[in-house]
């Protein structure tokens, strides 16, 4: 059982009367706070940015790679990117565009090429896929620097287009950067039930209609050099991505859906492709076409 703590109760008090902001409140709150240790990479990586923002006085560190199955990476102080568990297990990284050629080891990877991890554990555990895509961003000494990109079989196809997350991930975040766009919120899905379907970016932002028809229109564009989904909206099995702005928390509409579908709240992670078909149902806002 917790303990009253009347200091603390007042300071707490005073930090929420005396604050400006939220990035004040918390560096009043917790002062000492020098690090935080968090998912950063992947899907991730636009809401650790907001932790960062709103707590100025810690250090944010991504976790690297760690998965049930074995330690992959870990970050170091400073570096973009975290260095490989080599002494944990015996790794071997497949190239992501090429499933078939032969595996390579870590002192075999190239810069700027992504990978999918191939594990094999003391434990047992033999030659397998992990499903997780790393992009080497560098070196420590002679060993890569790896970054979590996402999972390998993140592909979402309707008909027949065949989007991977990551491709969908680099396009959104061009886009937004191109129009200074910075979302507190964003998800794409393709709405089938829309005449004709079509790939829609769920998007909570205070920007104008103006820019995020622009980041729609960046976004599709970028998506065009997918052959397969070119072929499709060629074809007029989909129409242009559009984007949908969402009405309230974002985020928590999000959750509350996975955990309808029987997730648990603590096991659902970020999603920017999201395979399901039924989040107009679940988001309110307004659809800028």
């Amino acid at each position: 059982r917790l303990r009253p703590d009347p200091g603390r109760a007042a300071a707490v008090r005073r930090a929420h009367i005396m604050a400006t902001n939220a990035a004040d409140l918390h560096a009043r709150l917790w002062p000492r706070l020098g690090l935080i240790s968090c998912w950063a990479d992947g899907n991730a990586a636009p809401y650790a940015a907001q932790v960062a923002a709103r707590f100025p006085q810690a250090a944010l560190q991504p976790k690297g790679l760690i998965a049930t199955e074995g330690f992959i990476s870990l970050p170091l102080p400073g570096r973009d990117g975290a260095v490989p568990a080599l002494t944990s297990h015996f790794l071997e990284f497949q190239p992501a565009d090429a499933p078939d050629v032969t595996p390579r080891l870590l002192h075999q990877l190239d810069a700027g090429a992504r990978y999918n991890v191939v594990i094999t554990t003391g434990g047992g555990l033999y030659r397998y896929r992990l499903g997780d895509t790393v992009h080497v961003v560098g070196k420590e000494g002679e060993l890569p620097l790896l970054r979590f990109v996402g999972r390998a079989d993140a592909v979402v196809d309707w008909f027949g287009e065949k989007l991977h997350e990551d491709e969908v991930r680099r396009a959104v975040d061009d886009a937004l950067e191109r129009a200074g766009v910075a979302p507190a919120f964003f998800m794409a899905a393709c709405a089938p039930q829309l005449a004709p379907p079509r790939y829609l970016l769920y998007l909570e932002s205070s920007a104008d209609d103006a820019r995020l028809r622009a980041v729609a229109a960046t976004v599709d564009d970028a998506l065009c050099a997918n052959f397969h989904y070119a072929y499709c909206r060629r074809l007029g099995q989909l129409g242009p991505l559009a984007v949908y702005r969402v009405a309230g928390d974002g985020r928590r509409v999000y959750v509350d859906a996975c955990v309808a579908r029987g997730r648990r709240a603590g096991d659902v992670k970020p999603a920017l492709l999201s395979p399901h078909g039924d989040w107009l149902t679940h988001f309110t806002g307004a659809l800028l076409d």
